[in-house]
């Protein structure tokens, strides 16, 4: 029998019809690039995906990084949550790459020096503050016909993260135009509805991370179900390859037990949809408050998760393959040995992704 895959041959189907004959079919009809084999460059794969200072967010999308590019991620969660917080961590992480950041701050109140604060190189940020939804989403599009003009002029990309924080913030021009009494029906839905289907279909071929902020709000008169839900309609869930929500889950607490002040917050993100891998996972998350996120309290955590760390009164002993006894007091002695121990970061770090 002869192998079609060996002779280069398209796959026939029962009836006995090419795929490429029904290539061609399409083509002739509706023009050039209109239809094309998966395995010819077809489809719209994700360019590359943005890993952020979370090992456990990292993890959590199935793609050992929190944000792809050629994609929209929806960030949903409550007020203090840390959703601003973890979008400049990812801001200074796309710097970092090479990459350029726009900062579209329809709320108002990005504070440059907590930003500066959190690693941002905030000479290099680009803030943008429209007046109105249609304002946002164009300049949206206006950042997208920059980046095509670039591809084809110099055949290369850099990456590129656009944040919009946030969609519930801003309205719909119909609104900020019109009178504090004059009656709106879901404008911001109508409005993000039609923008997002100009705006997805070009961004999936760059590198070009799109990221908005939405804020939860209480449903009214619901007995049973999720009794909470995001803003401007559906059209933003149903368009996100990837959504995601924060929640504040505990105070972090240090110094003497008559003296002790709060000084962050552990975080607990939840993917309720994911596109690009597994969804449901959760990521255990440590914001110190003015520093940003610490990557090695998520360490800490996964070896005492991990039955790595074994505690016998106040001292706790961490035993792994490469270094079968490493002995430390409580979450600020196991941070003095991780800066102290070579390689021991690398390590746990290994065991965490795979595990």
């Amino acid at each position: 029998m002869v192998d079609r895959k060996k002779a280069g041959e398209a796959p026939k189907s029962k009836a006995g019809i090419t795929a490429t004959a029904l290539v061609e079919a399409i083509e002739k009809k509706h023009g050039a690039g209109s239809a094309m084999l998966m395995g010819a460059g077809g489809g719209a794969p994700i360019q590359g995906i943005l890993k952020v200072s979370s090992h456990s967010l990292n993890k959590a999308t199935g793609r050992k990084g929190a944000f792809p590019y050629g994609r929209l991620t929806v960030v949903a969660g409550s007020e203090g949550s840390g959703k601003t917080s973890l979008l400049l961590d990812a801001a200074k992480c796309c710097q970092r790459d090479g990459g350029q950041v726009v900062f579209i701050d329809a709320e108002f109140k990005l504070d440059i020096e907590y930003a500066a604060r959190l690693g941002v190189s905030v000479d290099d940020l680009i803030i943008s503050q429209p007046p109105h939804l249609e304002q946002a989403l164009e300049t949206i599009e206006t950042i997208i016909d920059v980046v095509e003009k670039q591809k084809k002029a110099e055949k290369r990309e850099i990456p590129l993260l656009v944040i919009l924080d946030s969609m519930t913030a801003i309205g719909a021009k119909a609104e900020m135009e019109g009178e504090y009494d004059d009656q709106h029906y879901s404008p911001q839905a109508r409005v993000m509805s039609s923008g997002l289907k100009k705006l997805i279909p070009r961004v999936g071929s760059h590198m070009v991370a799109l990221v908005f902020v939405s804020q939860m709000r209480q449903k009214i008169g619901v007995m049973f179900g999720p009794k909470e839900d995001t803003t401007c309609g559906k059209a933003p869930k149903f368009y996100a390859a990837l959504q995601m929500s924060i929640e504040r889950k505990a105070t972090l607490w240090r110094g003497p037990e008559d003296k002790k002040e709060h000084y962050g917050q552990e975080c607990e993100v939840f993917m309720s949809k994911n596109q690009i891998g597994a969804p449901y996972k959760r990521a255990k998350m440590f914001l110190i408050w003015g520093e940003g996120f610490e990557p090695d309290l998520e360490l800490f955590e996964f070896a005492k998760a991990a039955k790595l760390a074994k505690t016998s009164g106040s001292w706790t002993t961490l035993e792994t393959p490469k270094y079968p006894e490493i002995k430390y007091q409580g979450r600020d002695g196991f941070l003095k040995k991780l800066n102290s121990t070579k390689g021991l970061r690398a390590h746990l770090l290994e065991l965490m992704e795979a595990s």
